[in-house]
Order: C-alpha cells, then sequence, then structure tokens
C-alpha cells in the first residue's frame, strides 16, 4: 500500500532529505483534507436539517441500528477471535505470553489511559467552542475539527514521523512518552470531534435559545446545560480512543522511547519469527481489552439514552 512505501521511505531517509518524501506524500495529504471537508459540510447539512427536540427519536427507529452493529461486531471480532483460539496448539505458549507481555501492557495502558483522558478534555473544549455564541470561536471549533478528520485519515507512519520531526530540538521529550501521547491524540482525536457535533446536533433549540437570552456561553454555562447530561458520550469517547491507542502501532514504533516495551510490537515480532500460539495469544488479549472497553462505553450511552427515553 501505499502508507507502507511512504514507511519505507521515511524510514530509509536522513531528515535533512526527507523534503521529497514529504512533496511525494501530498496526494495523501490532499485526499485527506477533502475527505475532512467533505466530513465538515455533512455535519453543518445534518445540524441544519436536523430532526426538531423531542420528535422522532423512538426506539423503534433505532432498533435495526443497534441489530446490524451487533451483527457488525459478531462478524468482525467475536468470530475471528473464536476462530483464532480454535487454532491455538499448545495454551502454555499462550499463557507465557501474557506473563512475557505484563510491563508492556502495563505501559501502554498507562499511554491508553492518558490518551483517552486527553480525548475526552478535547470533546468537552469542542463541545464548548461550538456552543460559543461568537462566531469565531465557532469556526476555529469547526477547523480543529476538520484538521483532527484529516489527521485520523492521514497514515499513522506520517503523523508519527510528523510528531518526531516537530520535536528534534526537546531532548527531554524525545526520551518519553509524551510524543506517543501526542500523536495518538492526533490521530484519534477525530472521536473527540464526533463528540462534539453530536452533542451540538442532539442540543435541544430550547436550551440553545434560553443561552442566547441569558448571554451565556462559557464553560460554567455549557457544564450546567449540555455538559452534565452528556458526561456518558464523553466518558465513552475516551475509552474507545484508550482502545484504539492500546494497539495502535504505526506512530509508537517510530516514537516509542528506548528501553521501554510497547504492547503493540509484542504481536508483530511473534508474526515476523512466526510464533504463532504467541502471536494468538497477543491477540486474544488484544481483542479481550478493547472488547472490555468498548462494552463500558456502549453501556455508558444506552444507559444514559434509555434515561432520555424513559
Amino acid at each position: 500500500t501505499h502508507a507502507i512505501v511512504m514507511w519505507r521511505q521515511l524510514t530509509e531517509t536522513a531528515v535533512e532529505q526527507r523534503g521529497l518524501v514529504w512533496l511525494a506524500s501530498a496526494p495523501v495529504v490532499v485526499l485527506a483534507v477533502v475527505i475532512a471537508i467533505a466530513a465538515q459540510f455533512g455535519a453543518g447539512r445534518i445540524m441544519r436539517e436536523r430532526t426538531p427536540a423531542g420528535h422522532g427519536h423512538r426506539r423503534s427507529s433505532l432498533w435495526p441500528t443497534g441489530v446490524m452493529a451487533s451483527g457488525v461486531w459478531r462478524l468482525a471480532a467475536a468470530l475471528p477471535a473464536a476462530l483464532l483460539a480454535w487454532t491455538v496448539r499448545d495454551w502454555t505458549v499462550v499463557r507465557r505470553s501474557w506473563s512475557l507481555a505484563a510491563d508492556a501492557m502495563v505501559h501502554s495502558g498507562a499511554v491508553a489511559i492518558v490518551v483517552g483522558a486527553a480525548v475526552s478534555l478535547l470533546a468537552i473544549g469542542l463541545g464548548v467552542c461550538l456552543w460559543s455564541l461568537r462566531p469565531v470561536v465557532r469556526r476555529s471549533a469547526v477547523v480543529v475539527s476538520g484538521a483532527l478528520i484529516a489527521a485520523a485519515v492521514t497514515p499513522g507512519v506520517m503523523i508519527g514521523t510528523a510528531t518526531s520531526e516537530a520535536w528534534l530540538g526537546v531532548p527531554a521529550a524525545r526520551d518519553s512518552a509524551l510524543l506517543v501521547v501526542l500523536a495518538h491524540v492526533a490521530r484519534f482525536g477525530f472521536l473527540a470531534a464526533a463528540c462534539a457535533w453530536i452533542m451540538r446536533t442532539a442540543e435541544a433549540e430550547g436550551v440553545r435559545a434560553m443561552g442566547l437570552l441569558e448571554g451565556g456561553g462559557g464553560l460554567r454555562d455549557w457544564l450546567r446545560t449540555v455538559g452534565l447530561g452528556r458526561g456518558s458520550l464523553i466518558a465513552a469517547t475516551g475509552l474507545a480512543a484508550g482502545a484504539l491507542s492500546l494497539h495502535e502501532i504505526e506512530a509508537a514504533v517510530i516514537l516509542q522511547p528506548p528501553g521501554v516495551e510497547n504492547f503493540s510490537r509484542l504481536p508483530l515480532d511473534a508474526l515476523h519469527f512466526a510464533r504463532l500460539d504467541e502471536l494468538a495469544g497477543l491477540l486474544l488479549a488484544t481483542a479481550g481489552l478493547a472488547s472490555v472497553a468498548a462494552l463500558i462505553a456502549r453501556t455508558c450511552v444506552v444507559v444514559r439514552w434509555r434515561g432520555q427515553a424513559t
């Protein structure tokens, strides 16, 4: 794929000579920008044509979506995990792989927690800006959302390399997990943008009109009128970002500080050396942890939705 070609070229080229490589990546960047603009246009259109609060959000209209989502999860996650477990020949190797991966899991888990918290805070910030009464603030939030969407569809190796080059002059940062966190927030910050737009779209017209009348629009007003009621959605957004961070490898393999193991690299190493049972164990652990995070996130959203429905 083009992403793999870019990965090889960036790895094999010195920092001073990467100008042509970055120029060759222009089509990918342009495509990402086009996708971001299209997504922003679609979100704006939904906001203009949204159903008024209190109408059209009935349980009967949502269950087909739930059935489809459940079917996708079963076919894309549950079934492959079951087939993977069926291929294991020696479960002793699987248990040993989990034991050996403990340190890497702790480190990657800590990074995932920080990334999840950062994405949740980013969702709050974008939500406040989209709710602001000042047009320049709302436009700034739109621009940031577009940049996050563009970063999401840009190859991770490019995000990792760009982050690394931006911090070349700060050795303390280069030897820490800070760059991994920054790259992951850039890659998965689109979840914060989606969360902010969902909150803005789902906002009742009466709440918005009240804010206009009272001259509100700051963080405190947003938390009081919108944020407290959408806490479950914000938490779910952070959990989703943390789950993605746990097994992200394209940027992490470039930015990982020396001497610290990354959990996402362990399955890749097992694959390269054909340690298939170890690979299966690590992949099952990854799928299990991601599924737990996804189920918690789903519970947060469903509980809140049922509370509103009743």
